[in-house]
C-alpha cells in the first residue's frame, strides 16, 4: 500500500502520518500538578488538534503540487448519511474525520479515520469502530471510501493485536468473505504514544497474532519521502 507514492490516496496515507507525528503529547496527557500524575485528554483534544496538522500539511502538500489531483477535503465528525446518496438502510453515521473529494460525491471518497484514547479502547468499541470502517468500505456499499484508518491515541499497538486476538474468530469466521477480506486489507491500525506510531493492516494482524512483536511497522517522519517543510 505504501511503496512507490504512485497515487494520490497513497501520498496522502504519508501526510497522515506526519500529521499524527506532529501531534505533541501534550494533546494526549497533562500533568496534574498536586498529584504528580499524567492524566489524559479528551479524545476530541488530540482529534482537533490531527486536524489542524493534517489541514496544514495538506495545504503545503498542494502548494507544492505533491498531488496529481489538489481536490482533497478534510472534514471532522461529518454526517454520512446514505439517503443523501439515494440509499436507505444505513442511516446517518458520523466518522471523527474524512478525507474526500466533497460530501456529496460517494465514488470520490479517500480515507476515513476513527480514533480511540486508552481509556475507551475495549473489545466493544474497537469492534464497532471496526465495523463502521467495514462499513464504509466494502465494495458495493454507498460511501465508496478507499481506506479506513483505526488509530489508539496513548498506547501501544500490542494493544491492539491482543483486541485483534480476542475477535479473530468473529473477524476471521463467518464474516471472511472475498469482500470482507479485501476490506481487511484497505484498514489500517495506528497506534500513537506522543512520541512513536506503529501501523498495520487489520489484515496482517490478523494473520499474524502470534508474531506481532515482529510484525508491525513504525513510522519516523517523513519517511515515506513526504518532502514537505
Amino acid at each position: 500500500m505504501f511503496d512507490g507514492q504512485k497515487t494520490d490516496l497513497q501520498r496522502a496515507i504519508c501526510t497522515l502520518f506526519d500529521a499524527i507525528l506532529n501531534v505533541k503529547r501534550s494533546y494526549l496527557e497533562f500533568e496534574e500538578p498536586e498529584k504528580k500524575v499524567w492524566v489524559s485528554h479528551l479524545e476530541r483534544v488530540f482529534a482537533y488538534e490531527l486536524y489542524h496538522q493534517w489541514s496544514m500539511i495538506l495545504k503545503r502538500a498542494k502548494r507544492e503540487k505533491l498531488f496529481d489531483d489538489n481536490q482533497f477535503v478534510i472534514n471532522a465528525e461529518i454526517s454520512k448519511n446514505t439517503n443523501y446518496f439515494g440509499h436507505v438502510g444505513d442511516g446517518i453515521k458520523f466518522p471523527d474525520i474524512v478525507l474526500h473529494h466533497s460530501q456529496g460525491d460517494n465514488k470520490n471518497q479517500g480515507i476515513i479515520c476513527e480514533i480511540k484514547r486508552k481509556e475507551g479502547f475495549n473489545l466493544k468499541s474497537f469492534r464497532d469502530d471496526i465495523e463502521k470502517l467495514e462499513c464504509f468500505l466494502q465494495e458495493g456499499s454507498n460511501y465508496g471510501f478507499a481506506v479506513g484508518v483505526f488509530i489508539l491515541v496513548g498506547d501501544n499497538i500490542v494493544k491492539i493485536y491482543d483486541k485483534v486476538g480476542s475477535l479473530k474468530k468473529s473477524m476471521i469466521g463467518i464474516r471472511s468473505t472475498a469482500k470482507i477480506v479485501e476490506t481487511q486489507k484497505r484498514i489500517v491500525c495506528i497506534a500513537y504514544n506522543g512520541n512513536n506510531l506503529e501501523f498495520s493492516t487489520l489484515y496482517h494482524m490478523i494473520r499474524n497474532i502470534k508474531k506481532h512483536p515482529n510484525n508491525l511497522f513504525s513510522v519516523e517522519k517523513h519517511k515515506y519521502n513526504i518532502s514537505i517543510k
